[in-house]
């Protein structure tokens, strides 16, 4: 009985260092700064007020009858399994203490840290870095730090004619043709306030931009309804204005796609159109269509405030607003 007691006592106290080491090992701290993952230092080890196996073997022999040996017994392992819970506890603090540096959750958190090449960056929706998701920073463009939700090329034969589960989960190749997914537009545009900026290329060569200083989209359950507001630009506001009655206008519409049909048209202007979009009945901005070298409105990738011309290259792209405090979220300092 009392060897039976003794080894499970020693399993507990192997089982506890097993336990902490593994912890131990998960733990991690982001480093903004150099973006190296280290391990973190041990914890010191806490006293157990001597209740050790010696220290229980030493007891044993003092004892006058087995009832005392076990409460010496039991008192030394509560003791032992407080104190682990301790260490564990300790361990999960120090981690959420080391979280607090957040994870960049866009592209201009890395410009403001002095990351101003344009290429890939991994960014998260969460300070904590839980989920990330690799996009296309442009860091060259109006102050840099802007984060791509939908790029175009003509030479690029990406098909965006496709279903509602794509669109909202996005897909293509970054850097070249790619839309962010409308899930992710809508957590990122509803966790701070985003500006939009659009660049147009035509069949000519000619530039030209469209501006937005707020731009967000509700969530699935209202199909990614779009907003924007306060246009500047060269481009013309080809979204419109919400309160403006125009069947063309984009702005607070829902998402359309060949498989889910909510604009105000008779038929399915993302069917016609070969491309999902904001549609009304239909649209003057059409970004999302086959590139066509048409001037006709109703084909290829067009902006109708701007020029019937057909596009060669379209960029979307959303940064936090200026003047706008970016979000902040609590530091946990706990008392160690």
């Amino acid at each position: 009985m009392l060897r039976m007691i003794l080894m499970i006592a020693m399993l507990i106290a192997v089982w506890q260092v097993s336990v902490l080491s593994g912890l131990q090992q998960r733990i991690s701290i982001y480093d903004p700064d150099d973006s190296i993952v280290r391990c973190s230092a041990p914890l010191p080890q806490t006293s157990l007020l001597e209740c050790d196996i010696n220290s229980i073997r030493n007891e044993s022999h003092r004892a006058q009858n087995e009832g005392v040996f076990l409460n010496i017994i039991y008192e030394c392992l509560t003791v032992q399994i407080n104190d682990f819970r301790a260490r564990v506890t300790r361990l999960l603090l120090r981690r959420a203490h080391s979280l607090t540096k957040t994870f960049p959750s866009d592209c201009y958190d890395y410009y403001t840290r002095g990351m101003n090449v344009t290429g890939p960056y991994n960014v998260s929706s969460s300070p904590y870095g839980i989920r990330q998701k690799t996009v296309w920073c442009e860091m060259s463009v109006d102050g840099g730090g802007w984060m791509v939700v939908q790029a175009r090329q003509y030479t690029s034969q990406i098909f965006f004619n496709r279903l509602w589960r794509d669109y909202k989960l996005g897909f293509g190749i970054l850097g070249v043709e790619n839309w962010f997914g409308l899930e992710d537009l809508h957590i990122w545009t509803n966790a701070q306030r985003y500006s939009l900026r659009i660049d147009f290329v035509d069949a000519k060569g000619r530039m030209a931009y469209a501006k937005y200083d707020l731009f967000s989209v509700e969530g699935e359950v209202d199909s990614y309804k779009l907003h924007v507001k306060d246009y500047n630009g060269t481009a013309g506001n080809a979204f419109g204005d919400e309160q403006e009655v125009n069947r063309e206008n984009s702005n607070g519409m829902k998402f359309s796609t060949l498989d889910r049909d909510n604009d105000n048209s008779e038929r399915n202007c993302a069917d016609d159109l070969e491309g999902g979009w904001w549609y009304n009945a239909c649209t003057q901005a059409k970004l999302n269509s086959p590139f066509v070298m048409s001037e006709n409105y109703e084909v290829g990738v067009k902006w109708l405030t701007w020029t019937r011309l057909p596009l060669s290259q379209v960029t979307m792209m959303i940064r936090p607003s200026k003047n706008i405090p970016k979000m902040i979220f609590p530091k946990f300092r706990p008392e160690i």
